[in-house]
């Protein structure tokens, strides 16, 4: 920088969509770029976008995917369990997170469809903005089911009822109580949102099929064995029934998600010291 401030990027991406927008203005994003002491990006593909946008090769690096560095508190687990044992007492949770407008409906289809063949399931409904809550729990009425809102209180639910989590920061304990987790922004063309969490919580995951924005993940996880991925509701319907009729293979999907994850760590020691070698040469 004009005061001798090395700037730095880290666990640096760049989505397909990005790369074709800044393609546009590859002049301006050559000198941008060259303004960064050294880019670190999450994969090879991400360093070679960078390339195409004209960053120094001397300067790139692939240093990894802090998100796989996730640290949950140690009570998380014992927190979800308390968390089912309390709200959900006898039925196999679905914990559906970061939903999107337009998806929420898709992802109800799909219960509707588990419960008329398997009825001891309940729903979480986590919009991705939590001041919809009252509108998604209007659309769960309209559809016929029965719903509660979290911000109401910690009411026990009855098999069949939909849970709307509109309050911030408990989507990670609810994660914790699932038995099945599907990540929003996937049925819908938003591009995919944070499919770690759960795979972490060794919850297996399903997500629908726009990932733009989490692609490497996507396939770690799905060569892993970890993640489902489904082409729309109905498909959704029938991975939910599956896993909600299969508890063995359930397990084995989600320790095989969780197992991956622990693969991967580590990006944020080898970041670090990335960083450590670019500041001594500064």
């Amino acid at each position: 920088t004009r005061r001798g401030v090395p700037l730095l990027m880290v666990s640096a991406r760049l989505s397909p969509r990005a790369l074709d927008r800044y393609r546009r203005f590859r002049r301006l994003m050559r000198r941008a770029t060259r303004q960064v002491a050294m880019i670190a990006t999450q994969t090879e593909g991400d360093a070679e976008g960078f390339r195409q946008l004209g960053a120094d090769p001397e300067r790139l690096c692939v240093g990894g995917n802090l998100k796989f560095d996730l640290q949950f508190p140690d009570t998380l687990m014992s927190e979800g369990q308390a968390l089912r044992a309390g709200l959900f007492p006898a039925a196999t949770v679905i914990v559906a997170g970061s939903t999107r407008e337009n998806e929420e409906s898709l992802v109800l289809q799909a219960f509707q469809a588990l419960l008329a063949k398997q009825p001891d399931c309940t729903l979480v409904l986590a919009p991705r903005h939590p001041e919809r809550g009252a509108a998604v729990a209007e659309l769960v009425k309209a559809l016929g089911l029965s719903v509660r809102r979290r911000s109401a209180g910690a009411v026990p639910l009855k098999a069949g009822q939909v849970l709307v989590l509109d309050t911030l920061g408990e989507l990670p304990r609810f994660y914790a109580a699932a038995d099945v987790a599907y990540v929003g922004g996937s049925l819908v063309p938003v591009g995919g949102h944070n499919l770690l969490e759960p795979a972490a919580l060794g919850v297996p995951v399903l997500a629908g099929p726009h990932l733009d924005n989490v692609t490497d993940i996507a396939e770690l996880l799905r060569a892993a064995g970890g993640l489902t991925v489904v082409p729309d509701a109905p498909a959704l319907g029938q991975a939910f029934l599956w896993l909600a009729a299969n508890p063995v293979t359930r397990k084995h999907i989600g320790q095989a998600a969780q197992q991956s994850v622990i693969a991967n760590r580590g990006t944020l020691a080898r970041t670090m010291k990335l960083v450590d070698e670019q500041l001594a040469r500064s």
